[in-house]
C-alpha cells in the first residue's frame, strides 16, 4: 500500500534526507520547503512520482 507522507523542510538536514528515503520506499511525498533553489535536484525526482511540492514563503503580519 501506498502511504502519503508530509514532509516539512525538504530542502536539506533531516527533512531532505526523509524524503529521499520515503521516495526510494515508493511512497508519496508533500514536500514543502523555504528554500526552492536547493530542492532543484530532488524536485525532478518528486515531479515524475506523483508527489508534491510546495514553496513556502514568510509573510509579515
Amino acid at each position: 500500500m501506498v502511504r502519503v507522507w508530509p514532509i516539512t523542510g525538504s530542502s536539506r538536514g533531516v527533512g531532505r534526507v526523509l524524503a529521499e528515503k520515503v521516495l526510494e520506499l515508493g511512497d508519496i511525498v508533500i514536500a514543502t520547503t523555504r528554500n526552492p533553489s536547493q530542492f532543484d535536484d530532488l524536485m525532478d525526482v518528486i515531479s515524475t512520482l506523483h508527489s508534491i511540492f510546495i514553496p513556502l514563503d514568510k509573510c509579515l503580519g
